[in-house]
């Protein structure tokens, strides 16, 4: 893998808000949820520091630039440990040749969760955790089709709002997320009909319905994604 475990998940990291406080009064850093990672040790941390900038409120603002970070090494260091932990262990990753499909891929587990992933593995190659590394390590172009899958996918989302300007509002959001990965680590963004962020911008609310029927995934009305520190998740697994 041209790009090294560290440096995909860093790509990830970078696309998480800051510090931030969830509508349940749960403290969130780097997508990191207090109230399902309370054994966290950066909790520690996180609270020495939020106490010393004046409180929650200014913890926020400190963080609220990019990179969106603290900037304290042993955070960043006990923050990269427990993605690994929690996130890049157990889901195959170290199986794939091309570190710009694992960036991607990674990415996507971090953000839409580990159901997300296998739905997106699923429903675009028809394979599992177990089996994607063969299929996709023999297709020469998986990477496009990685990319196309994970717009396919988040095409479909409804994010849980009945409100066409904000589902295309989150929908651009996360095909940004998807083109910074592929701009990251070299890869040419998608552009083909499910993944144009301009369709969705000229036509609206109709462009936005005609996606959300002519996606692939047919099972995403319950799903809920984390965009820039704003936690989400879906309805049948924790927040994380």
């Amino acid at each position: 893998m041209s790009l090294a475990q560290n440096d995909i998940i860093q790509l990830t990291l970078n696309q998480e808000g800051g510090y931030g406080i969830d509508n349940n009064g749960a403290q969130v850093y780097k997508g990191i949820n207090q109230a399902y990672n309370k054994d966290w040790d950066g909790w520690a941390i996180i609270n020495r520091l939020v106490s010393s900038l004046g409180g929650s409120g200014a913890a926020r603002k400190a963080t609220s630039q990019k990179p969106y970070s603290f900037g304290n090494t042993d955070l960043d260091s006990s923050l990269i440990s427990r993605v690994i932990k929690n996130y890049w262990n157990g889901h195959n990753f170290e199986s794939y040749t091309d570190g710009k499909v694992t960036a991607q891929l990674f990415d996507h587990l971090y953000n839409a969760g580990p159901g997300g992933l296998n739905s997106l593995l699923m429903n675009s190659f028809n394979a599992t955790q177990s089996t994607a590394p063969g299929i996709i390590n023999a297709d020469s172009q998986a990477v496009q089709k990685v990319i196309e899958a994970r717009k396919a996918f988040y095409s479909k989302c409804t994010w849980h709002t009945d409100d066409l300007k904000k589902r295309e509002n989150y929908t651009k959001g996360a095909y940004r997320r998807v083109d910074d990965i592929a701009s990251s680590t070299g890869s040419q963004q998608f552009s083909g009909q499910v993944a144009n962020v301009n369709n969705l911008q000229n036509n609206g609310g109709a462009a936005m319905q005609q996606q959300l029927l002519s996606s692939p995934f047919d099972q995403m009305d319950n799903i809920y994604f984390r965009e820039r520190g704003k936690i989400t998740t879906t309805s049948s697994l924790p927040i994380i």
